[in-house]
C-alpha cells in the first residue's frame, strides 16, 4: 500500500510534468510549424 505522504509529493508534482511536456510539445510544434509557413508565403 502506498503512503498518503507519497500520493501527495506525486499529486504535487504531476501538473508540473504535465505543464513541462506541453510546454516542450508546443514549442516543438512551433519549431517544425514555422519554416513550413515561411516557405508557403514566399
Amino acid at each position: 500500500m502506498v503512503s498518503a505522504g507519497r500520493i501527495r509529493v506525486i499529486l504535487r508534482r504531476v501538473p508540473i510534468l504535465v505543464l513541462a511536456s506541453a510546454v516542450l510539445a508546443v514549442s516543438t510544434a512551433a519549431v517544425f510549424h514555422t519554416p513550413a509557413v515561411a516557405q508557403e508565403e514566399q
